[in-house]
């Protein structure tokens, strides 16, 4: 069996899947505030009662001295400043509180949207199941079919002509550009090999636009016509082959198609060709690279 080794035949790519490194603890900045404050007041206490201890031994000795007006008109002025620090701590403590309310409500919308999240993809993994068909009758490799198509100035679509110019294997969903080549349409068809249960994330990234189906639901909707742009979704799959389809569509101007996923939040990589298969039959009908190339199909 020939491999497709244009410009628009993918390439293979495959990586180990990596944990993440446990978050650092963060000391609360709420209880390094109080403990600041708290120290401050015991030292204005201790003050005070020095002071106060004072102006005592200064009237038992001179009641009618005339630096017990001075003494008092001190005391009362330290007094307003412990009065003033007491009012800054009781703000900054009811600041504190409010904070610390506003982290709590923030941290708690945040595991709100999460649970959403986790319910979203729960119950749109239900729609999605392996197909029960012998591993006897697959081998390696997507069918990628190459379509002159003029549509593909409408953006958000999918449209592509009954018959390809030219019918390849692919292992790998992906693209080299070459300038000069406009309006046309690459699509990948065949089953994806899930190993091991877990939660998938899909990523499209593409210039023009590209669509990722599992079985005959549209997973990802990346079209339109753009830059490279990125989209993605999660879902958990079981053991087992599900049908897999890209499409990817290029306009004029720049053109590129990336397709990685990850496992459980692991590391993101292009989707190896040990996981792409293809019916025998199906792949029966490919045609040979030379033969293309001197149809003129592929360059």
């Amino acid at each position: 069996m020939h491999h497709l080794h244009s410009a628009l035949i993918p390439s293979l790519c495959f990586a180990c899947l990596l944990a993440a490194d446990p978050a650092p603890v963060v000391q609360s900045p709420i209880a390094a505030e109080l403990a600041k404050q708290e120290a401050a007041i015991a030292d204005w206490t201790t003050k005070v009662a020095t002071i106060r201890d004072e102006i005592q031994a200064a009237q038992t000795k001179a009641e009618n001295d005339r630096g017990i007006p001075d003494l008092l008109a001190k005391i009362e002025a330290i007094n307003k400043q412990v009065a003033d620090i007491r009012s800054e701590i009781l703000l900054t403590l009811a600041k504190l509180e409010r904070d610390k309310g506003l982290h709590d409500m923030v941290a708690k919308i945040e595991a709100a949207n999460q649970r959403i999240v986790d319910l979203k993809v729960q119950v749109r993994s239900e729609a999605f199941k392996p197909v029960a068909i012998p591993a006897a009758s697959l081998d390696s490799g997507l069918i990628c079919a190459v379509y002159n198509d003029p549509n593909v100035v409408q953006p958000n679509t999918a449209t592509i002509s009954a018959n390809p110019i030219y019918l390849g294997k692919a292992l790998a969903v992906d693209m080299e550009p070459r300038p000069g080549e406009e309006n046309y349409t690459l699509d990948f068809q065949g089953y994806l090999k899930i190993e091991s249960k877990g939660s998938y994330k899909f990523a499209l990234n593409s210039d023009d636009g590209s669509f990722l189906y599992i079985g005959a639901a549209l997973l990802i909707d990346n079209g339109g016509m753009h830059g490279m742009q990125r989209k993605e979704e999660i879902l958990t799959l079981d053991v087992g082959y599900y049908p897999i389809r890209v499409q990817f569509y290029q306009g004029g101007g720049g053109a590129g198609l990336e397709f990685t996923w990850s496992k459980d939040g692991g590391e993101e990589k292009p989707l190896p060709g040990s996981v792409l298969y293809s019916l025998t039959s199906e792949l029966a009908k490919v045609k040979p690279i030379a033969e293309a190339k001197a149809a003129g199909l592929v360059k």
